[in-house]
């Protein structure tokens, strides 16, 4: 495809994942003798249509990420994370160098996302000025309070959010340069977009593979997609 700007991934890092149970943070366990941040990095290095890649990282372990990167070519930049996810993002958007620029941001535990998917949500981008991955939920979902359903939702009209999510470079950084004094920690990039911006963003079929790392019994699960997809 013609690409009229460059393509630059930030690769989320930088928390601590309490519900992991491990002592070290989700995104630095190994399966097959590679860490879960090298899955992911190793996607974006590998598409044909990402120019740079950087990192967020937990400030304690950043040396550690940083040898990690240096496998990568299209790795920059490691930086520091904040305190909160949304900290986090300002903090790689404020690294990006060019402006004319889609931006991929992505959770560093979804170590398994599909290269299809990276080039759909940069060919889709243009059109709103962002674009996010979203699957249905197979479940019914209810609201409950005090351990009592209050009602059922059709879960026909809610989708789950996924990562990668794309933007233009004036999309997410006008919408973080609003956040200036907000101290709210916005769950993902495209609720703060919604929320500060309100200008459409497009939805486009994630993948159920997109799994996302977040406590131990997923494991399993992604250690056979790893092996599946001839990952490890």
């Amino acid at each position: 495809m013609f690409k009229s700007r460059k393509v630059i991934t930030l690769i989320l890092a930088s928390g601590k994942g309490s519900r992991f149970g491990e002592n070290i943070p989700k995104q630095f366990f190994k399966i097959k003798r590679k860490t879960i941040l090298e899955y992911s990095i190793e996607i974006f290095n590998n598409h044909p249509l990402v120019d740079e890649i950087i990192i967020v990282s937990i400030p304690e372990f950043i040396q550690k990420t940083i040898r990690i990167s240096k496998k990568f070519p299209k790795v920059s930049k490691v930086i520091p994370g904040g305190a909160t996810r949304s900290i986090s993002s300002r903090n790689g958007i404020a690294a990006i160098e060019n402006k004319n620029s889609y931006i991929l941001i992505h959770d560093s535990v979804r170590p398994i996302v599909p290269q299809q998917l990276i080039s759909i949500l940069i060919e889709n981008v243009e059109e709103t000025g962002a674009v996010i991955p979203c699957i249905k939920s197979t479940d019914t979902l209810i609201k409950e309070e005090n351990q009592i359903v209050k009602q059922f939702l059709d879960r026909n009209s809610i989708l789950r959010v996924q990562t990668p999510q794309c933007f233009k470079y004036e999309i997410i950084s006008n919408a973080y340069n609003l956040t200036s004094n907000d101290y709210i920690d916005y769950p993902d990039d495209s609720i703060l977009v919604m929320e500060k911006l309100n200008i459409p963003i497009k939805v486009i079929p994630g993948s159920i593979q997109n799994i996302k790392l977040t406590t131990k019994e997923d494991i399993p699960i992604i250690s056979t997609l790893l092996k599946q997809y001839h990952l490890t």
